[in-house]
């Protein structure tokens, strides 16, 4: 995939543990452009990944993770974002 091509962000899966809530945002050039996801509400123990769907569009993306309390805390195991390319170029 080339940098020009436009990408449609679906599904942001993660495996996550701590205390707290995890929040969850999605970001693109300069921050711009933003979506916050469904918080994760973290335990100690986990079985499963847990998945959140997005619907964010851009040539890149970053994604933020944060808690909301001040003494939680996270240990990010696996992250796998779900991609599909959307268009090749912006129209002009």
């Amino acid at each position: 995939m080339s940098s020009n091509n436009i990408l449609h962000y679906g599904v942001v899966r993660t495996r996550v543990v701590g205390t707290g809530k995890l929040r969850v945002s999605l970001h693109g050039y300069d921050f711009i452009e933003s979506e916050t996801l469904d918080p994760i509400d973290m335990s100690a123990t986990i079985f499963r990944q847990e998945q959140r769907l997005a619907n964010f569009q851009g040539q890149e993306c970053m994604i933020k993770f944060e808690t909301t309390d001040i003494d939680d805390y996270m240990e990010v195991n696996s992250i796998t974002l779900f991609v599909k390319e959307l268009w090749t170029e912006y129209p002009q």
